[in-house]
């Protein structure tokens, strides 16, 4: 029997690496974005390569329509067995004009989109009483912070305090919750350093392996953690930054 995924953020960057990846091994993926378009796009792409999706047009940070969507996978295919929590975004904005509103919002895709997304999985998990995993994508910026993104590092780290929470509160059910903490990636979050040449020199001078990640590479990791290769492996982040904070 095929395992069922869910990735958010599917339609570009990490989560349609992750999405292409966990197809490969032999999982049935359920792509979730809130951008219909890209997602559609992701889905054509991804066709060519001969990987059929399932779509579903979702805003992670409302959590009513993400349980109605966790009840309706469980009725089409009889349970989830793996969750991937890519969905997210970044903007730089100085704590002078950083915004209620702003602060606001980027908690509510990065924190509370994901408790909840977690909550809705983890009851069909234990309902069904079988093991699952969940991986959450954070970033180093939960760890070594950077000006101008006060919210989201606030954000990332209360993702990653989040995932060891979790992790010990399920384990008695079998259900595994990692995180994934991507270094400086290529992908749309970092176009704009990267289009500006002093920026990228100075960023990828910081990481000792010598270049940025490609999105494939952040997939691999996950595809790790949810298999079971990672059976006794859970609370923890894996750091997949190129020896970044190892400095």
């Amino acid at each position: 029997m095929r395992r069922i995924a869910i990735v958010t953020g599917a339609a570009r960057g990490i989560g349609l690496a992750c999405t292409a990846r966990l197809a490969r091994d032999d999982y049935h993926v359920v792509a979730v974005d809130r951008d219909t378009a890209a997602l559609a796009s992701a889905a054509v792409q991804l066709q060519k390569d001969g990987i059929a999706l399932e779509t579903f047009t979702l805003d992670v940070a409302d959590t009513a329509a993400a349980r109605t969507f966790v009840a309706r996978v469980v009725a089409t295919h009889g349970r989830i067995d793996a969750l991937v929590n890519n969905a997210g975004y970044t903007e730089r904005v100085a704590l002078t004009s950083l915004t209620t509103e702003a602060w606001q919002r980027m908690l509510d895709v990065h924190v509370r989109g994901n408790v909840f997304l977690s909550q809705a999985v983890a009851r069909d998990m234990v309902r069904r009483s079988e093991p699952g995993a969940i991986v959450n994508i954070s970033s180093i910026r939960a760890e070594v912070a950077e000006p101008g993104q006060v919210h989201y590092c606030a954000a990332k780290g209360a993702l990653r305090t989040m995932t060891r929470a979790i992790a010990q509160e399920l384990a008695k059910y079998r259900i595994r919750v990692n995180a994934v903490a991507p270094g400086l990636t290529s992908t749309r979050m970092t176009a704009d350093s990267r289009a500006d040449p002093a920026a990228f020199q100075s960023r990828r001078a910081r990481i000792p392996l010598g270049r940025y990640a490609e999105a494939d590479e952040i997939a691999a990791a996950v595809a790790y953690l949810l298999s079971d290769r990672a059976a006794f492996v859970t609370g923890t982040t894996v750091m997949v930054d190129g020896g970044y904070l190892a400095g």
